[in-house]
């Protein structure tokens, strides 16, 4: 699961270089954040007992904020 979800980053990258899309700072930001979230959440759930680390769940939520912020244009 990890991996599909840091699929986010080289989207971005391959359609700022294939297709032309632009994508603001915040944008970057927000997938970064995004795949690092996504990555603590899930080292905390990979020792089989459901205890998630606590920035995880931070940088997840907070990457989500910035990306509804980012839903009408940056």
């Amino acid at each position: 699961i990890v991996f599909k979800s840091c699929r986010v980053i080289p989207v971005m990258i391959f359609r700022t270089l294939v297709v032309g899309q632009r994508y603001s700072a915040a944008q970057y930001g927000a997938g970064f954040v995004l795949v690092a979230g996504i990555t603590l959440f899930t080292m905390g759930d990979a020792e089989g007992m459901p205890n998630f680390h606590a920035a995880g769940i931070a940088l997840i939520t907070l990457a989500l904020v910035g990306a509804l912020g980012c839903a009408g244009g940056c």
